[in-house]
């Protein structure tokens, strides 16, 4: 019997867990995931080393509870889940966020036998910079 036949209600779980921090969040995507879930992320900005993580416990504690990018995550303009060829996909747009927010980052679930999320992939598109002949005032030395 599956543990989730709906991809997209995990991929929601997913999302509402990674925006919030929230422990109830964790609690709703703790079944959800896999016992060998694999978990691959690329860095938010250039140069910034990847992460990965892989089986159920550490997997959760990553994708749950407040990091420093929790927030930018949070204000995030994310998409409608999409299932394309049994995966689930989720995308967003962070191009109404300053900082170091990325560009956008693209989400791929994948899922067992069992319908449970066994991968997630996150793909992290770095924010270019921009020349300018100006230093902007809140960087000028006082």
């Amino acid at each position: 019997m599956s543990t989730n036949s709906n991809p997209l209600h995990a991929a929601e779980a997913y999302l509402r867990s990674i925006r919030t921090g929230e422990h109830s969040a964790a609690l709703a995507l703790a079944p959800l995931l896999a016992p060998d879930v694999e978990y691959v992320a690329n860095g938010w900005m250039a140069n910034l080393p990847g992460e990965q993580f892989k089986g159920h416990d550490a997997v959760l504690r990553r994708v749950t509870g407040n990091w420093a990018s929790t927030a930018g995550i949070r204000y995030a303009r994310w998409s409608a889940p999409r299932e394309e060829g049994g995966k689930v996909m989720l995308a967003a747009s962070f191009d109404h966020i300053g900082g170091v927010a990325p560009a956008s980052v693209d989400v791929q679930l994948d899922f067992d036998a069992g319908g449970r999320i066994s991968r997630i992939e996150h793909r992290n598109t770095p924010r270019q910079p921009r020349p300018t002949d100006t230093i902007p005032p809140g960087v000028k030395v006082l």
